[in-house]
């Protein structure tokens, strides 16, 4: 988490949890709605859209993945490619669309460099 430094220094407020155990209520006690909603651990992302939809955030940003891109014949996978319906990944995408939040998505297939690890 060395990374995360920059973004505070800058004045980002960056807020973490123990998703997988129930810590998302717990993170969120005390926090004022924010505008720019930025999501990159993908443990519970509906439940994060679910909590913070009534701000109405400006944006709501979701890193998912490239891995629901069906692989074409030939070529290279392309962002807006044919998707697999069936992928969890797409239902969570969906389920920000339904929510009505401003939404976007990242769907990185491999991504390479410094400070690119989500724990960097």
């Amino acid at each position: 988490f060395d990374s995360y430094s920059d973004l505070t220094a800058a004045g980002v407020d960056v807020k973490m949890a123990d998703l997988q155990n129930g810590g998302l209520s717990a993170a969120m006690q005390g926090v004022q709605p924010c505008e720019y909603v930025f999501d990159n651990q993908n443990i519970c992302p509906k439940d994060v859209q679910s909590m913070v939809q009534p701000w109405n955030p400006k944006v709501y940003a979701y890193v998912s993945s490239g891995g629901m891109y069906l692989v074409p014949p030939t070529g290279p996978l392309i962002e807006g490619g044919a998707v697999k319906l069936d992928n969890k990944q797409l239902a969570n995408e969906n389920h920000a669309r339904k929510l009505g939040l401003n939404w976007c998505a990242f769907r990185p297939q491999y991504i390479y460099g410094p400070k690119t690890n989500k724990r960097d």
